[in-house]
């Protein structure tokens, strides 16, 4: 009994037992036809028929068998599944439910966020239009006061373009450099409006050029031999391009003379030095007289020393080292003076020693 009790439950054993029924079918059928005396190929077709019957049958149990195991499972599949959706869609619901409460709290406290932001904005807004309107009404009165003034007006814009060319990549060496450069041209022009003075130390090369460059009526210069012959100016780069200003000067129609007052060490230059130079600036139309105090009349002091009158409205003056030596002498300070009564002051003086000094005749 155990033993059939196994041959017919183990799964392991269904196609054996399957062909065993068959064949045991069959051969009761074949058993059959034979006891009964049946023709041979009767019997064999009997059997076999019969065999085959018995294994589709076995075969149709087995599917139908499967089929309902199979039915079985997908219902209760379906039905775990249904609890499994149910149970979700409990767990979304309470899940929404939680969002949108988040949610709103998340939106109120957005809300009052971008509130705060929105207002710290304008007030940051209002305040950089604020500064904005201070700084183009200051704009606007600077370059109202440029347009009153009698400077171009394009040249300053040109410099304040040129001043925001300068940015923060370049090296910090030419960026200083820069600052100290307008820095320098902003006290230049402040102490050129006040009508006073202007003093530069050392010798100046743009003033003396821009100067010559720039006169519309005259350019009257006393020359201090002791000093110009010395130093050697009409010979240097600096005298060759004033001396090329005052030409333009000339041809522009304004009227240049120089007063070479004989002053100094004779030994410091020659006779026919002294002629080349009076020859050269006489040939470029500039008027040239000499004067030697010791000769022509007893001059003060005082009234002999460099300076040059641009439109008599500013004097050009240079204050030379003292001479302890044979060395020449060198340019310790420039200035330029506008004062109006020293303005004067030297146009008289210039005018008296034009007066009484000789002609240069080449």
């Amino acid at each position: 009994m155990r033993f059939l009790k196994y041959l017919f439950s183990d799964s392991r054993l269904k196609v054996p037992r399957k062909i065993a029924l068959t064949a045991l079918v069959g051969g009761v059928a074949y058993l059959v036809t034979h006891l009964t005396q049946q023709p041979e190929i009767w019997g064999t077709t009997l059997t076999v028929f019969i065999g085959g019957v018995t294994l589709v049958v076995q075969l149709l149990a087995d599917f139908d068998h499967r089929l309902r195991t199979v039915q079985a499972a997908h219902a209760r599949h379906t039905e775990a599944l249904e609890s499994a959706l149910a149970r979700h869609a409990a767990d979304m619901a309470a899940a929404q439910a939680q969002f949108a409460t988040a949610m709103a709290a998340a939106h109120q406290e957005h809300s009052q966020s971008v509130h705060r932001v929105q207002t710290q904005h304008s007030q940051r807004v209002e305040a950089l239009i604020e500064k904005r309107f201070r700084q183009v009404n200051e704009a606007t009165r600077l370059f109202g006061r440029v347009d009153a003034s009698y400077l171009r007006t394009d040249a300053v814009t040109q410099f304040v373009q040129r001043a925001a060319e300068i940015t923060p990549d370049l090296p910090a060496l030419v960026r200083g450099f820069a600052q100290t450069e307008i820095t320098r041209i902003s006290d230049f022009l402040k102490d050129l409006g006040s009508g006073r003075e202007v003093i530069y130390d050392g010798e100046d090369r743009d003033w003396m050029l821009g100067l010559a460059r720039n006169a519309g009526q005259s350019i009257d210069a006393i020359s201090i031999t002791g000093v110009d012959m010395a130093s050697g100016l009409w010979e240097s780069e600096l005298g060759h391009r004033y001396l090329k200003a005052q030409r333009g000067a000339v041809a522009r129609g304004v009227k240049v003379r120089r007063l070479f007052v004989l002053v100094g060490r004779p030994e410091s230059y020659s006779l026919a030095h002294l002629e080349a130079v009076f020859r050269v600036q006489h040939d470029f139309g500039i008027e040239v007289r000499v004067l030697d105090p010791k000769v022509e009349i007893a001059i003060p002091r005082h009234d002999l020393f460099d300076f040059s009158l641009f439109d008599n409205a500013l004097s050009y003056e240079v204050q030379p080292t003292p001479q302890f030596d044979d060395k020449p002498p060198s340019i310790l300070r420039t200035q330029l003076v506008l004062l109006p009564e020293r303005v004067a002051d030297r146009i008289a003086a210039f005018r008296e020693l034009w007066r009484v000094a000789r002609v240069f005749q080449p």
